[in-house]
């Protein structure tokens, strides 16, 4: 990588790791990058959260932008387990289903962005099922 790690943070057996203008996310277990997005945003990445149970990441950018991250197939990364029924089984981990797909991580896949602000945005909090807050030094933004 061309940058550093600016921001860490873990979902289940998963480390997500801010890098650059993009993320991955390793498997704790095997050591294997699962998902990876080198250009998640036009610029650097100030923090990265994970939102319910893990099914989104939620990662935030000096250019003031904050975008919400899935994964095809579908997979609450927290549970390791699909949530769309693409997997082979009830019990497949998205370790098997990288295995029995001969793939070598899931796709990311941008589920939305939220243009709230006008400066860096510096800091995520995940607010359960009421949704995100996102701070920049041009205030407070509730999502």
């Amino acid at each position: 990588y061309l940058y550093s790690v600016a921001r860490l943070c873990s979902v289940g057996p998963f480390v997500a790791a801010a890098i650059g203008a993009g993320f991955a996310v390793y498997d704790s277990r095997s050591l294997a990058c699962v998902v990876q997005q080198p250009a998640a945003h036009a610029s650097p990445l100030t923090d990265l959260v994970p939102l319910y149970d893990g099914a989104v990441l939620a990662s935030a950018a000096a250019d003031g932008s904050v975008r919400l991250w899935g994964t095809r197939p579908a997979w609450a990364l927290a549970r390791d387990r699909p949530l769309d029924g693409s997997g082979g089984g009830e019990d497949e981990t998205l370790a098997a289903w990288l295995r029995r797909t001969g793939k070598a991580r899931a796709d990311a896949v941008c589920l939305g962005e939220l243009l709230a602000h006008a400066q860096p945005v510096t800091a995520l909090l995940p607010l359960g099922d009421a949704g995100l807050a996102s701070a920049a030094d041009t205030g407070l933004a509730v999502s």
